[in-house]
């Protein structure tokens, strides 16, 4: 079988990584042949035109061609949907797609229930996903009525922010959400990490389309100890807690900082990564901001963008990794840390479920999604961590490793290239 990868730039975005590490192992079976083609779309509608149209062209040689989507790599706004639209008029190829990131926030028009819709217009950072949680990005947190209190008794501020919304569901909203369900119809099957996700998107895609594939993992093969790896990153003779992966509201940062005060003095918090791209500095601002208040930040590193090999080297020297999401889709940091076989903590999601489906007990959670909660969690597993890998977890990795995730992947492609799609996709 002749398949063809699409991959869209920077190459360390999370997304390019998935494609391309798919792609690599895909080179590796003797009974396959890949292509590939790697673009970078700008805001010039007419270069993107030309560098769509080439990718497509070369690669309508395979016979399948399975590409990525996530609301930000195919453009801003509308231009995502000008965008996809001229690759796939120009490709003669079956198309596999997996989507990425999908979030409830970027879903309000069609998520939901009739009133959860309506309440989340009306007041979306009052209603979150997860009823038990409130999101630590709010800076302070309301009931109901007390929110909506809040907006009668400002009008201004209730008209400015209704604006503001109102301009991110015409730029955002509405652009990703008919993109995914035009395109949804223009392949041949949806893949999708989760059952969450596939709820997610329950009035969007055809759920006879979709195909639920985990998250693939990687085996990290390290050629240093966590003594070595603790040496040099000065992390000696302490307990290290770490979020691992680009700093956002979403991913819980905020409440690892607010739980700084309740930790051992002896644990130092790392944020292995720094903004996302095409974001600014202003959240990591804050963060250290707030640290500093608190008069707590030479307990917290960030530590920027890092390389495979520093990377590699924090994750040696971490003794718990942490994931304290607010929102997930499926997490590329939570698939690098079950690659390491580390002791992971998260937040009570619904994706961490179908994880410890798999492998019971292998991911520890804590609830309620509070600072002192998650504090409270850290310390009580800290003593817990060893050196070494997690066995539950090293046995949930055994199950994820890209070679198995890409196995799945091709019972998909053949079905796409024969033509002969079970009239119900089930998980295999």
């Amino acid at each position: 079988m002749k398949i063809g990868y699409l991959h869209i730039n920077p190459p360390h975005h999370g997304i390019c990584r998935y494609g391309r590490l798919l792609a690599l192992e895909a080179q590796q079976r003797q009974d396959l042949k890949v292509i590939q083609a790697s673009i970078t779309l700008t805001n010039n509608l007419w270069q993107n035109r030309s560098v769509l149209t080439k990718a497509a062209q070369y690669l309508s040689d395979a016979e399948i061609v399975h590409i990525q989507y996530s609301r930000v790599i195919w453009g801003q706004g509308w231009f995502k949907v000008y965008n996809l639209y001229w690759f796939i008029r120009h490709s003669n190829s079956p198309i596999i797609l997996t989507i990425h990131d999908v979030f409830p926030r970027e879903l309000y028009i069609f998520y939901g229930t009739k009133w959860e819709r309506l309440y989340r217009y009306m007041f979306p950072e009052v209603l979150p996903e997860n009823k038990d949680i409130n999101p630590s990005v709010n800076k302070q947190s309301f009931s109901e009525q007390e929110a909506f209190l809040q907006y009668i008794h400002y009008p201004l501020f209730f008209i400015k922010h209704r604006l503001k919304f109102l301009l991110r569901i015409l730029l955002r909203i509405i652009p990703n959400n008919l993109t995914i369900r035009w395109l949804s119809g223009q392949v041949e099957i949806v893949v999708l990490c989760t059952e969450e996700e596939k709820r997610r998107l329950g009035k969007l895609v055809d759920a006879k389309k979709i195909a639920v594939i985990p998250h693939f993992v990687k085996e990290i093969v390290a050629n240093k100890t966590p003594e070595l790896a603790r040496k040099k990153l000065g992390l000696e003779n302490i307990k290290t807690v770490t979020l691992l992966g680009f700093i956002s509201p979403y991913k819980g940062h905020q409440l690892v900082v607010e739980a700084l005060p309740y930790l051992p003095p002896d644990v130092q918090v790392i944020f292995a990564g720094g903004s996302g791209i095409g974001e600014s500095n202003k959240f990591v601002n804050e963060l250290l901001e707030l640290a500093k208040v608190k008069k707590l930040d030479h307990r917290l590193r960030v530590t920027g963008y890092l390389d495979d090999e520093e990377l590699t080297h924090y994750m040696l020297a971490t003794d718990l990794a942490i994931c304290p999401f607010y929102d997930i889709s499926a997490s590329g940091s939570l698939s690098t840390w079950i690659s390491a076989a580390r002791p992971i903590l998260t937040s009570n999601i619904p994706q961490i479920s179908e994880y410890n489906r798999l492998q019971p007990d292998a991911i520890k959670i804590f609830h309620p999604y509070t600072p002192i909660a998650l504090a409270e969690a850290i310390r009580q597993l800290l003593p817990l961590c060893k050196e070494g890998k997690s066995p539950v977890v090293a046995g949930l990795r055994q199950q994820l490793l890209v070679k198995v995730i890409l196995d799945k992947h091709l019972f998909y492609y053949r079905c796409a290239v024969e033509a002969s799609l079970p009239s119900d996709l089930i998980n295999i």
